[in-house]
């Protein structure tokens, strides 16, 4: 992963942007391939810097959550609303909230 935003023109069409190639990196004549992501800390970064491959991996987490409360909190068979409250207080909102001052901007 090359972490840059520089960009440099297309030899093929001067209109455009292109990022520029990255460089093989080779240990003990072993090749390390590229990748497109990387997490640090639980944190996802894409090569271009951006947050797109933090911001869907939030959203399945939310989405995943959302349905394992909404079986939690059947009306039938579910825990009540006091409980429901401390989960989400004390294990939902920590879990979904972990490093968003870094990646979201409102």
């Amino acid at each position: 992963m090359h972490l840059t935003r520089a960009t440099e023109e297309d030899p093929e069409n001067p209109r455009q942007q292109i990022t520029p190639s990255q460089p093989m990196v080779m240990i003990d004549s072993t090749e390390v391939k590229n990748k497109l992501t990387i997490t640090l800390l639980g944190v996802t970064l894409d090569e271009n810097l951006n947050w797109k491959a933090q911001e869907a991996k939030a959203l399945a987490k939310a989405e995943a959550w959302t349905l394992q409360f909404k079986r939690l909190a059947r009306v039938t068979k579910g825990i009540s609303a006091k409980f429901m409250r401390r989960i989400y207080i004390s294990v939902l909102l920590p879990k979904l909230t972990y490093a968003v001052d870094v990646w979201y901007t409102p």
